[in-house]
């Protein structure tokens, strides 16, 4: 079978409980035990500022219903409180309000306690439980890069080049993901490991609409990367 290399996504799913693709990761990973899973030092960094802007998100959520979620004392139902999210941060992308909100649902304790007090040391003390949460997701992530991650053995290819420009696919892979250049890079990063290591073809495991979109145009223009969904591999 051939190797693996996994984009952001795949890394989210696999490190972050409340992710909506988490339980199709897990199922992903289980049926792939042996083959060999790569990624890449850029996957990671974007997977870590994802986590991060996340991070923020949900603290500014906390700060917003201990501030402004009208109760009158008495324990609103969760869905309230998940309804005043969506509208209080509508301006966000869906996909990134939805990782808040399930955040809201698994740890319900936090969130319906901020509705019952008027003291910030209890602001507080959830916003340390929101970091110490995303704490543990970086610190997974941090294990992948450092190769003990015990739960997923997958090699991180450090060869890869800042700056892809000089690769004769470079221009047709820029256009085709308009201009989306992490995007662009981190396909790039595969498709330079499979150029290294002699891999044809390797798939470039994804959940991204902007790659499974447009799947035939670039398998075309780069050959040896196959882009398949975690359900098709």
């Amino acid at each position: 079978m051939p190797d693996h290399f996994i984009e952001t996504n795949i890394i989210i799913g696999y490190t972050v409980d409340w992710d909506q693709q988490a339980p199709v990761v897990k199922q992903y990973l289980d049926s792939i035990t042996r083959i060999d899973i790569h990624t890449s030092p850029r996957v990671l960094t974007e997977a870590e500022d994802v986590v991060n802007d996340r991070r923020r998100l949900t603290k500014q959520a906390a700060r917003l219903i201990f501030q402004d979620f009208d109760t009158g004392r008495r324990q609103p139902p969760i869905q309230q409180i998940v309804d005043f999210v969506w509208r209080e941060l509508s301006h966000y992308r869906d996909s990134v309000v939805s990782h808040v909100v399930q955040h809201i649902r698994d740890h319900e304790q936090y969130y319906i306690g901020l509705t019952q007090v008027d003291t910030r040391t209890v602001l507080e003390r959830t916003t340390d439980d929101i970091d110490d949460d995303f704490d543990a997701v970086i610190s997974i992530i941090t294990s992948i890069r450092n190769h003990n991650c015990d739960g997923l053995n997958c090699s991180v290819f450090a060869n890869i080049k800042q700056d892809y420009s000089t690769l004769s696919v470079f221009g047709t892979v820029d256009s085709i993901l308009s201009g989306k250049s992490n995007d662009r890079d981190i396909l790039l990063d595969s498709y330079h490991l499979t150029q290294e290591e002699s891999l044809n073809p390797l798939y470039f495991v994804t959940m991204d609409g902007d790659f499974l979109d447009n799947e035939s145009r670039l398998e075309s223009c780069l050959g040896s990367v196959d882009i398949e969904h975690p359900t098709t591999v």
